[in-house]
């Protein structure tokens, strides 16, 4: 609530400006995915009504814990269309563009910290500004979130500096149909080095295959301290005590 209260009001304040066609760049960030999901902010979903992925044990404690996780999930879904409701009332959604996306898999053991694609695979939406006629699909080529900015840039019809890394998807995201021919990415590098100890590894992610070197000694999966302390955590520990391949 604070996050999307703050970023209404600098919204209506962007918009009663005398240029109101000056270019703005407005970044809101949720705690909402993190853990704890204290029941006394978010109404957990019907523990029944939920599917564990395959790589989770299918226990109670695991389901309820999921259920806690879609509860915050759904407090921030509302946020967002606060803040899209927002920017539509301060009519400057016919020239936004707006990005919604996450920075790593979801806080479960074998997802968080992870390079396996639970763990680096991301939500990511982008809707273009209501005044343009652009129709709505699903991107299904590679993507690594240091893509974002020239992409963006690309998107606004702006030249994409020397010194900023990554590759532009704008044109492929702009055209009528899914492009065909050589994609704009063929394989994704991701890597880790520490998150709450030393765990040195890097990866290679293609449309079909990928390939992890771990580096140092380390149990099968990293638990990350708020992940070990949970319950699906407590489910997963005794399934990843061995020795990790290199």
């Amino acid at each position: 609530d604070h996050v999307v209260d703050r970023a209404g009001r600098w919204l209506r304040r962007q918009a009663s400006k005398d240029s109101a066609e000056q270019p703005f760049l407005l970044t809101a960030g949720f705690f909402e995915a993190h853990r704890p999901y204290p029941r006394d902010r978010y109404r957990p979903a019907d523990p029944a009504a939920v599917e564990p992925p395959g790589y989770l044990p299918d226990t109670p404690a695991v389901r309820g814990d999921l259920a806690a996780f879609y509860g915050a999930i759904a407090v921030a879904d509302a946020a967002v269309g606060r803040l899209l409701d927002a920017l539509a009332e301060a009519g400057l959604d016919e020239r936004t563009w707006v990005v919604f996306f996450t920075d790593h898999g979801p806080a479960l053991p074998r997802a968080k910290s992870t390079l396996y694609d639970a763990g680096t695979g991301i939500a990511m939406i982008v809707r273009p500004p209501t005044g343009r006629t652009v129709g709505p699909r699903v991107y299904d080529e590679l993507f690594s979130g240091v893509d974002l900015v020239p992409t963006l840039l690309g998107l606004l019809g702006l030249d994409v500096p020397d010194d900023v890394d990554g590759l532009s998807h704008a044109a492929a995201l702009l055209a009528p149909d899914p492009p065909r021919g050589t994609p704009v990415r063929d394989h994704v590098i991701t890597g880790k080095t520490y998150h709450d100890s030393f765990d040195p590894i890097r990866a290679i992610r293609t449309k079909d295959h990928s390939y992890i070197e771990n580096y140092a000694s380390r149990p099968r999966v990293d638990l990350p301290l708020d992940v070990a302390e949970s319950p699906s955590g407590a489910a997963f520990a005794a399934l990843v005590t061995g020795p990790r391949p290199d």
